[in-house]
């Protein structure tokens, strides 16, 4: 009894510490470069596949703040930001705490592509 017990709890633990990254959401910060470079913050959501949220940036001169709608496949993320008339896709790889990834401005007044680094906080 006391074994079945100890594997019991041993396996809540491993489903607890896994659990925390299998999974976007969360504060995350990090880099982006392309056109400019500055710092990037977003505060994530996800239900199922679905991830919302929001970005903010430094160094854009075309924007501060998006709302973010990604979606999750795998250790793949895909999706877009909005802010006003700019649209920004984008597509990344994910890993536990980090994210890196590539965007391309697809409208707005900063049409061009870039890169960007993220880490869980």
């Amino acid at each position: 009894m006391r074994r079945r017990m100890l594997r019991i709890a041993c396996f809540c633990a491993v489903l607890a510490a896994c659990s925390n990254n299998d999974d976007l959401s969360g504060d995350w910060i990090g880099t982006w470069s392309g056109g400019g470079d500055g710092t990037v913050t977003e505060s994530l959501s996800q239900s199922g596949d679905q991830v919302t949220g929001t970005a903010t940036f430094t160094g854009s001169p075309c924007w501060n703040a998006a709302q973010l709608s990604l979606v999750v496949a795998g250790n793949n993320v895909s999706g877009s930001g909005l802010a006003g008339a700019i649209r920004v896709d984008m597509s990344a790889t994910w890993s536990g705490d980090h994210i890196d990834g590539t965007f391309e401005s697809v409208s707005g007044a900063c049409i061009g592509t870039g890169t960007f680094a993220l880490d869980r906080q």
